[in-house]
This record gives C-alpha cells, sequence and structure tokens, in this order.
C-alpha cells in the first residue's frame, strides 16, 4: 500500500490508530483461541500473558495516540476493559472445565491484575519483570492453593 493509499483510508492519523488497534485487539483473542486449542488451558492462559505483556509494550509509544481516541470517545475505556475480560473469561472457563485454575475467580478481577501488572511493568526494557509477576499471578489462579483472609468477603 501506497503513501497515498493510506491517506485515503485513513486522513487522520487517529483513525490509522484506531484501526490497528481494533485489528490487533482481534489477533490478541485469535491467539487465546490458539493457544487453548494447543495447550492446557493453564499453561496456554500463562503463554497467552506473555504475549499480552508483549503486545502491551510494543503500544507502549502509541499511548498518546490511544488516549486520544478515548477522549474522542472513538474507543471506549469500557470497550477495551470488556474485550480483555472476555479473552481472559475463554482462559478461566477452559481451565475451570479442565480442572487446573480455581473456579472461585472473576474474569473482571484476572483483568484488573494483567492491567496493574502491566502498570508497573509495562515497558519494553520491563519484560522479565513482568513475567515473573505474571507467573505469580498463574500460580494464584491454579486450584487448591491456600484459603487467604478475607476471601468471605465475597
Amino acid at each position: 500500500m501506497g503513501v497515498g493509499t493510506l491517506y485515503r483510508h485513513f486522513p487522520k492519523r487517529e483513525l490509522l490508530v484506531e484501526a490497528v488497534y481494533a485489528d490487533q485487539v482481534e489477533r490478541l483473542g485469535a491467539s487465546a483461541r490458539e493457544l487453548l486449542a494447543q495447550h492446557p488451558p493453564a499453561e496456554a492462559f500463562g503463554l497467552w500473558m506473555v504475549v499480552f505483556t508483549d503486545w502491551a509494550a510494543t503500544k507502549h509509544g502509541m499511548v498518546d495516540a490511544l488516549r486520544a481516541l478515548i477522549s474522542s470517545g472513538r474507543v471506549e475505556p469500557g470497550r477495551m476493559r470488556q474485550q480483555l475480560i472476555e479473552i481472559v473469561s475463554l482462559f478461566l472457563h477452559a481451565g475451570v472445565a479442565a480442572g487446573d485454575l480455581r473456579s472461585d475467580v472473576a474474569a473482571p478481577d484476572v483483568a484488573a491484575i494483567l492491567t496493574g501488572v502491566l502498570g508497573v511493568a509495562g515497558a519494553p526494557d520491563q519484560r522479565a519483570e513482568a513475567v515473573r509477576m505474571l507467573n505469580i499471578v498463574l500460580d494464584g489462579l491454579r486450584p487448591g492453593g491456600p484459603a487467604h483472609p478475607g476471601d468471605q468477603a465475597r
């Protein structure tokens, strides 16, 4: 595609960023389904979390453009969050059915945790730190873990 064609399809930078974002989110969902087809659910989720971390790191430079899209209303933060929750739900449902992920965990909670990890270790040079944290998250999602005080607050 030439530059002229690119500008005809995407006359504003925000339109291009929106199209790239939508495509990439679809690819994240596709990679989730592929990993689930090839690996046990807990292992697939661990692999996907690394894919997600790498994806987020590549978007680190697009943060300002994504903020502009959110501010303009073209991409809603709620929609972005819902897409992540849907992907996480795929793993949790499969993992519960297979018995390798806990049944008492809500997808919105796990999505928030993933977002939190990326908030403190989302830069490209923090990949190893993020992966270590995600491994802790995955360990916490496995069944048979210790009961924690305050779990009754659910």
